[in-house]
């Protein structure tokens, strides 16, 4: 946990033309990233403007978890996130994890090899931890429910996408909280699962193109997506094409003020994605996280 943010809305600035402000402060919530939602002519406009101060999003991982490790900043922070986070419940646990990743991070393997020795060590504990994790996903799964109720209002959804909707366990409780069928609930994800069973539409997308038709999606929610993205622009298009006319589009990210933050969620990130869960592949930039302004100019 980084920091208080404001969960809230793009609108438009009175008097300002199309230019967007983030209205923050409607909820107050400890987290490491922001919640916010668009409208579909908002976000129209927001589209077909030229920024002066682009922000890059594209690039490789330059640091990962030996140099986070080095950095005391840094270290606190993932201390804090291993023990706060998933091994609240079993502290031993979360104890033990910490010293490995200190042993090995002393030694003169690589970061890849680092996280390949902690995910044997992870799947050693995992029976003996599993329940705690759950717990903690349950509890996560809800909060994002309601976050995305009291977005939404009394607003009729009759169909939805949730786009990089990873493991779907959040896209189906949106959908049963919104009392959705089956076949109107889409998850778009770029690395399927083939062990896993979906209880909605799963499609296989490139990261840009989308496989739905236009002005068809009532809601689309982009959870933590765009810091992935290598065509955030191209995303950001495609999702205004298939909302429809009065559709809103749901965005959290990061909300990374700093050079300690972007690497502390770098490290998270593969952690969750090496170590984990089995997800490795999936892109991790550095320079994908930013802060709220900066997501702003975006």
């Amino acid at each position: 946990m980084i920091s208080d943010v404001g969960f809230g809305c793009f609108s438009r600035k009175i008097n300002s033309g199309v230019q967007l402000a983030f209205q923050k402060n409607l909820h107050k919530e400890k987290a490491a990233s922001s919640l916010s939602y668009l409208d579909k002519d908002v976000f129209s406009s927001a589209l077909n403007q030229e920024y002066k101060n682009d922000i890059s999003f594209l690039g490789n991982i330059q640091r990962s978890i030996k140099e986070a490790w080095k950095d005391s900043i840094v270290r606190e922070m993932i201390e804090k996130s291993v023990m706060c986070g998933n091994f609240k419940e079993c502290p031993e646990f979360g104890k033990a994890f910490l010293e490995r990743i200190d042993a090995l991070c002393s030694s003169k393997l690589s970061n890849d090899e680092i996280y390949k020795e902690l995910s044997k060590f992870f799947e050693k504990i995992r029976p003996q931890i599993d329940n705690s994790f759950a717990t903690d996903d349950e509890k996560r799964f809800q909060r994002r429910v309601g976050q995305v109720k009291d977005i939404l209002g009394n607003k009729k959804v009759e169909i939805f996408t949730d786009v990089g909707c990873g493991d779907g366990e959040i896209t189906s409780a949106i959908g049963s909280a919104l009392k959705l069928k089956k076949d109107k609930v889409t998850g778009l994800e770029v690395y399927i699962r083939p062990d896993k069973t979906y209880p909605f539409t799963i499609k296989q997308f490139d990261g840009v193109k989308i496989p739905l038709p236009d002005n068809s999606q009532d809601l689309v929610t982009l959870f933590t997506v765009l810091h992935h993205a290598e065509n955030p622009d191209g995303l950001l298009k495609e999702i205004r094409r298939i909302l429809s006319p009065n559709g809103k589009l749901i965005v959290r990210e990061f909300d990374a003020k700093n050079d300690s933050e972007k690497l502390f969620n770098v490290v998270m990130d593969e952690m969750l994605y090496k170590v984990y869960t089995s997800y490795d592949g999936v892109p991790v930039r550095e320079d994908g996280y930013h802060s709220c302004s900066e997501w702003e100019i975006c």
